[in-house]
C-alpha cells in the first residue's frame, strides 16, 4: 500500500509540474528546470505512476512501471555529471535542485519496488491456513 500512495503522490506531483512547466520556462521557483523535454518527460512519468497507483494494477505491473521511472531518473543523473544540459534536452541547464531530487527520486522508486505488499502477503497467510484446514479435513 505504501507502493500505491508513493506512486498516487509522486504522479500527480509530477504532472502538476509538467503542466505548469508548459507555460512557463526557464526555472520554476528558481530551481527547478522546466524545458519541454523535461517537462514531457515529467508528463509521461506522471501518467505512468497515477497509472500505478490509481488504476488497481498488479504488483508486478506497478513494479514494472517504478523501475522505468527510477532506470529513466538515475540514468537522467548519471547524464547530469557528463552534460549540465542533458544532451540538449534541458537548454536552460539543469540545477544542483534537478540533481538531487533525480538521484532522491530514483532511489525511492527502486525502494518503494522492494516493499512488501501487505495485501498479498495476508492472501497467502489465508491461503495457507485454509490448505492446512483442508488437510486436516482430509486427513481426519
Amino acid at each position: 500500500m505504501v507502493a500505491v500512495w508513493f506512486a498516487r503522490i509522486l504522479g500527480l506531483v509530477l504532472l502538476a509540474l509538467s503542466i505548469v512547466g508548459f507555460f512557463v520556462d526557464g526555472h520554476l521557483f528558481g530551481v527547478v528546470t522546466v524545458d519541454l523535454a523535461l517537462d514531457i518527460s515529467r508528463l509521461v512519468h506522471g501518467v505512468l505512476l497515477c497509472i500505478a497507483g490509481f488504476a488497481g494494477v498488479s504488483r508486478m505491473v506497478r513494479n514494472l512501471i517504478l523501475g522505468i521511472v527510477a532506470t529513466t531518473y538515475l540514468l537522467s543523473a548519471l547524464t547530469w555529471f557528463m552534460d549540465r544540459e542533458v544532451y540538449g534536452m534541458a537548454p536552460s541547464r539543469l540545477t544542483v535542485f534537478d540533481l538531487v531530487s533525480w538521484i532522491v527520486l530514483g532511489c525511492a522508486s527502486l525502494a518503494m519496488m522492494l516493499v512488501p505488499d501487505r495485501v498479498a502477503r495476508r492472501r497467502d497467510e489465508v491461503g495457507e491456513a485454509l490448505l492446512s484446514e483442508q488437510r486436516r479435513a482430509e486427513r481426519g
